[in-house]
């Protein structure tokens, strides 16, 4: 079953690891995809890392751009 990432933050925040893992996967690629785009390929690698780790620690506080 293919759940949404909507669910699949809830799951994140209620403390399913394997939750983000699943989002990470249905969207790295295309998150460096786009930044590599802009930057070196090791560079835009470390964008997409860092946008990650962000997002995992800022799962349900504010959204911050």
């Amino acid at each position: 079953m293919v759940r949404s990432d909507e669910a699949l933050v809830g799951a994140s925040l209620a403390g399913d690891r394997d939750a983000f893992g699943v989002l990470i996967d249905r969207h790295a690629l295309r998150a460096l995809a786009l930044v590599g785009q802009m930057l070196s390929v090791e560079d835009a690698e470390d964008v997409v890392q860092e946008a990650l780790s962000r997002g995992f620690l800022g799962l349900g506080g504010p959204f911050k751009p």
